[in-house]
């Protein structure tokens, strides 16, 4: 099971918990702007947390999975096969998602040094419905790294469902390594695949 670049893996983080949008949010610009980054303020205060795998992914899943719309995400990165797929395929195959997403998060938490967020401006459906907030990441050495991530308005609520660092976005990076994988296997075989990869990863609580 291909993983993503450690380096993009920080990156995506950064640009996640850049953006702690608390719930009932109407104004994901204004919001994003004024919201205190309560991870890397805690990474910041407790350096040793990110040696830690077990309360990573235990903030993790408290500060930034509620922010995350894991259908839609879990819908564009299957495409097609999602329509094929029936209720428990959909809600395995979400669940190995989550559980990979809070893996590959915390291993990434733990390269985190206080890198910065610059904000660029947002980009904006004509319908206002979906938005794209642009960001920098400064880094301690090297160019600043550009990353958007995109949300889309869910039942008044603003949820996150897709990262681009570079140009890579993250959804596009996971359909084309699971679309190799289901031109040779059913999904029923791609989920227990993804199992494996999680629970050698990460163990059964990641």
């Amino acid at each position: 099971m291909q993983t993503l670049p450690a380096r993009l893996c920080l990156l995506l983080v950064l640009a996640c918990c850049s953006q702690a949008v608390p719930a009932g949010n109407t104004d994901p610009e204004q919001l994003m702007r004024g919201a205190t980054n309560d991870i890397l303020t805690r990474l910041d205060a407790s350096p040793q947390l990110t040696k830690n795998r077990a309360e990573l992914i235990q903030l993790i899943e408290q500060e930034i999975f509620p922010l995350v719309d894991f259908t839609r995400a879990a819908r564009l990165t299957l495409g097609h096969y999602w329509k094929g797929a029936g209720d428990k395929q959909r809600k395995r195959f979400i669940s190995e998602m989550r559980r990979l997403l809070a893996c590959t998060y915390s291993t990434a938490f733990s390269n985190y040094v206080g890198q910065k967020v610059e904000w660029l401006q947002p980009r904006w459906s004509a319908d206002r419905n979906y938005v794209e907030i642009r960001v920098r990441i400064l880094q301690n050495s090297g160019s600043p790294v550009p990353v958007a991530y995109r949300l889309w308005k869910n039942n008044g609520q603003w949820k996150l469902y897709d990262l681009v660092v570079e140009g890579v976005s993250l959804v596009a990076n996971y359909r084309s390594t699971f679309s190799q994988r289901l031109q040779e296997h059913d999904l029923n075989a791609l989920i227990d695949e993804l199992a494996a990869h999680n629970a050698q990863r990460c163990g059964s609580g990641g």
